[in-house]
């Protein structure tokens, strides 16, 4: 049984942007822009003191670049070509 990750499905060009900045500001933007506000459980983006903004939004770029660090480093270590 072969398995070896199918290599089409590690690659999401849009979503790795910026190598993932993108796709953390637009989580940022989902979570604390509509979800949380949505169910209560904070206060929308906007109303948030700019220290937390901050906060939120850097923890928010650093994880995910962090993951997509991760996700390029695997990718090219799992590839054919790779020796």
């Amino acid at each position: 049984m072969d398995f070896r990750i199918n290599q089409r499905l590690l690659r999401y060009p849009r979503v790795a942007v910026w190598q993932g900045f993108g796709f953390g500001m637009l989580v940022t933007l989902a979570f604390h822009g509509v979800l949380l506000p949505m169910f209560h459980w904070a206060p929308p983006l906007w109303e948030l003191p700019p220290a937390e903004w901050a906060s939120e939004t850097f923890g928010h770029l650093l994880w995910i670049w962090v993951i997509e660090v991760i996700r390029r480093d695997l990718q090219q270590r799992w590839s054919p070509d790779h020796g």
